[in-house]
């Protein structure tokens, strides 16, 4: 997938967020799209880029790439990717793993989300939103080009 759609797939999923919290109904979707949305903003702000592994450099497209390329202790693309965060965008890494813990409980547990869960799950995502730079994909190319980018597989 090219960088762009990832921002593409960010904006949606954020805007999924919004009209689920507009219903007041399903607060543990309204976490676990802000946390998809936070997962596709922090891809975009930190791939491409180049890793070492035994010495020698290693260009990822992207998350998955870097994932199966480059080994790691732990098992869970899930934890790797905070790893990652917290390495990469210590800035943003409170917000990305506040989310995340919020995401797995409302997915994984039997447990009323409350409505200041949803704040913080929502100003976490803004936070994280801010820096990874939403704005600029206009900036580089209309949003055409970018659906149409969203379509095209990254070489390997």
């Amino acid at each position: 997938m090219k960088r762009e759609a990832f921002l593409l797939k960010a904006k949606h999923n954020e805007e999924a967020c919004k009209a689920l919290k507009g219903t007041g109904e399903f607060n543990d979707w309204v976490i676990t799209t802000a946390y998809y949305a936070a997962i596709y903003y922090v891809i975009y702000e930190m791939f491409p880029s180049q890793h070492e592994f035994k010495g020698k450099p290693v260009k990822c497209n992207d998350f998955d790439d870097y994932y199966q390329r480059i080994p790691h202790p732990k098992e869970s693309k899930h934890s790797v990717r905070e790893d990652l965060v917290n390495e990469l965008m210590p800035e943003v890494y409170t917000a990305f793993s506040t989310l995340k813990e919020l995401c797995f409980t409302a997915r994984y547990k039997i447990y009323n989300i409350t409505d200041d869960e949803v704040q913080i799950a929502l100003e976490s995502l803004a936070e994280i939103s801010a820096v990874c730079s939403p704005l600029e994909i206009s900036k580089k190319q209309p949003v055409e080009q970018v659906k149409k980018a969203s379509s095209i597989k990254t070489e390997s």
